[in-house]
């Protein structure tokens, strides 16, 4: 008889663990830290010309530029009341090619950056010179310590909509910094 027992005891257990998955039922499923009450909110930003940039941010800039031959290169840079955010691309074989941000959210305390590489379609005619495209954008200071996150997606071609690339890189911004270099 008490074989049966423990048998029902360990039963439950194992029906217990399986039930809450090692966790709890109600955990957020944001795996940044996020809450699961954290709403998204949609920020407002603006797409900065290399001419109307502070001096600092123009320095950063080409920082940036230089430290981004292969890949995906960014860095967020505090000045007064904005946060300026540069992303590069890299080196690309030819011209034709730009990054454009389609988005930027909040959550909790996370700012997600939505951006997508633009490629030259084959029919256009491009400059046959290495190319590093860049885009600069600006947006208001948050007023706590976040993390900013980046996902480039490229942009689907017209021959195959379905094959993209993602690159997706995570940093951490705190208020009190007046830059945040993140190669």
């Amino acid at each position: 008889m008490k074989l049966w027992k423990v048998a029902l005891l360990m039963m439950f257990l194992v029906g217990s663990i399986g039930i809450s998955g090692c966790g709890s039922l109600f955990a957020s499923d944001d795996s940044r830290g996020g809450t699961a009450d954290s709403e998204e909110q949609s920020l407002s930003f603006k797409e900065e010309s290399m001419e109307q940039l502070p001096v600092e941010v123009q320095h950063k800039h080409m920082e940036v530029m230089n430290a981004s031959k292969d890949g995906l290169s960014h860095t967020e840079v505090r000045h007064g009341d904005k946060t300026y955010i540069i992303l590069s691309l890299g080196q690309r074989p030819t011209g034709g090619y730009s990054i454009r941000v389609n988005e930027v959210v909040k959550k909790g305390t996370t700012i997600h950056v939505i951006a997508e590489e633009m490629a030259p379609s084959k029919e256009t005619i491009t400059t046959q010179a290495i190319s590093h495209p860049f885009t600069v954008i600006s947006l208001k200071t948050p007023d706590q310590d976040v993390q900013f996150t980046y996902k480039v997606q490229e942009a689907p071609k017209k021959e195959n909509a379905a094959n993209h690339t993602e690159f997706e890189t995570a940093e951490s911004f705190r208020v009190n910094d007046r830059t945040e270099d993140h190669h």
